[in-house]
Order: structure tokens, then C-alpha cells, then sequence
């Protein structure tokens, strides 16, 4: 497993990566993960949010240099911000975000 770790004097995010699973974790460990099932044909989601997880339940995910933006298939937006983050750890989360959503290529926007 990589791992990244982004830090400033307010907040630290750990950002774990792995061919199959994308695992962001903050301060106030709000938790976030993407994990790939086998098939490579579905994706896993998980949010810390009573109902938020369940396979195929993105219906979009846009990733900006000051966070994660996701829209769920329930019209729901959910977001998750960066209060710092070098261009190191973007790129890289940005390669995995594309993998893990390889067989939905239109579901990942990049805006940054």
C-alpha cells in the first residue's frame, strides 16, 4: 500500500492507495473510500454518513485541486476539501481516481 500524507498547521489528511482501493481519511476522521470488487466491473463506496455506501451509487465524481466533489445517484452532493495539497499527491490521487472508475470513463471529471 502508498501512502500519501498531506499536512498543514490545521489539518492533516492521509491518503492511502492500492491497485483496488483509494482510502482518504482527515482531521476529523471523516472517511472516505473507493474500493474496486473483483469484477472490476463494480465500485464500492464509503462515506462516514448514515445510508452514504453501496455499489454503483456515484453518479458523478468531479476532483479539483481543493477537493473531492461527488454527486450520489439520490441527487446528493457530497464534498470533501483540501485545505493543502502538493502536486505529488494530486497527480497521484488523480491516476487512481481514473483507474478505479476505468469502466465508467465519463464519471470522473478532472477540473485542475
Amino acid at each position: 500500500m502508498s501512502c500519501g500524507l498531506v499536512t498543514n498547521l490545521a489539518m492533516t489528511i492521509q491518503i492511502h492507495f492500492t491497485q483496488t482501493k483509494l482510502h482518504l481519511i482527515d482531521f476529523q476522521q471523516l472517511d472516505w473510500c473507493w474500493q474496486l470488487e473483483e469484477s472490476f466491473s463494480e465500485v464500492y463506496f464509503e462515506a462516514i454518513a448514515e445510508g452514504v455506501s453501496g455499489k454503483n451509487i456515484i453518479k458523478a465524481c468531479t476532483l479539483m485541486f481543493d477537493g473531492i466533489h461527488v454527486m450520489l445517484t439520490t441527487g446528493d452532493i457530497l464534498s470533501y476539501y483540501f485545505q493543502e495539497m502538493n502536486l505529488a499527491t494530486y497527480t497521484t490521487l488523480t491516476k487512481h481516481l481514473k483507474h478505479i472508475y476505468q469502466a465508467y470513463p465519463n464519471l470522473v471529471e478532472i477540473l485542475d
